[in-house]
């Protein structure tokens, strides 16, 4: 029938139980390391077959929000998931749409330059003198971009540039990177770090643009901006065993 409204499907038993499970953690604000009641007592509790709260355990464990020990002191406890497990989500995403290198230029370039203007305004003195000391303690150069979502003040900024910044650590230590480049990404990220501390804004955001903008011409020289961020052929490397680091995570 032309007029016929396409039927929505109806939730299936374990999505029902993970959403009670999945309202309780949040809804109730519990902490990592909670107990929630055993496999038994949900299965008496929501008259459920066990296969159907197994698979409602399944998915709440996917998300991050339980953790399931086994032994004596063990059972279905709390947790918080982590940017990991989002990062991962956008690395499998990033895979099967190809999106090229240069999609990730374009969003870093838009949203890491304000984080660095706002860690310069938000950050208090003690802050500021922690910023140069982990510089000086020579950060790793994918984990000084990590930390640039912390020292924003943001948790938008942070969750997300966390979860970006798994897939650009994949990527960057995938390239073909001399030590003059990486001697060089190290002493701009000493004058983003300085901007910070002193406070100067306007003038770490202009820094981590140069910076940005720097790397992506590298990048286009290496013909790789056209070409995807993931490549399909890392996970089959990393599924035939052939490269042990193959695999993003």
């Amino acid at each position: 029938m032309p007029n016929e409204k396409p039927r929505s499907r109806l939730p299936k038993a374990s999505d029902i139980l993970a959403d009670q499970i999945r309202g309780r953690i949040l809804g109730d604000g519990l902490t990592p390391g909670t107990s929630l009641p055993s496999e038994v007592d949900l299965i008496e509790e929501s008259e459920f077959s066990r296969s159907t709260v197994r698979e409602a355990l399944r998915l709440l464990e996917a998300e991050g929000l339980i953790e399931i020990r086994r032994g004596p002191r063990g059972g279905i406890k709390v947790r918080h998931p982590d940017a990991g497990h989002v990062g991962r989500s956008l690395a499998l995403m990033m895979t099967l749409s190809q999106a090229p290198l240069w999609q990730l230029f374009e969003f870093r370039m838009i949203v890491e330059p304000e984080a660095a203007a706002a860690a310069a305004v938000r950050l208090t003195p003690k802050e500021r003198k922690e910023v140069l000391k982990a510089i000086d303690e020579d950060m790793d150069i994918v984990e000084f971009h990590r930390q640039i979502g912390i020292w924003s003040g943001n948790e938008m900024m942070n969750v997300v540039l966390a979860a970006v910044h798994d897939v650009v650590r994949w990527h960057v230590l995938r390239e073909a990177l001399t030590e003059e480049d990486v001697a060089a990404t190290k002493a701009v990220h000493i004058k983003i770090a300085r901007a910070i501390a002193e406070g100067k804004g306007r003038l770490a955001a202009t820094h981590m643009r140069k910076h940005l903008e720097s790397f992506q011409r590298l990048m286009k020289e290496q013909g790789r901006l056209d070409k995807p961020i993931v490549p399909r052929q890392t996970w089959q490397r990393s599924s035939s065993g052939a490269h042990s680091d193959g695999h993003p995570y």
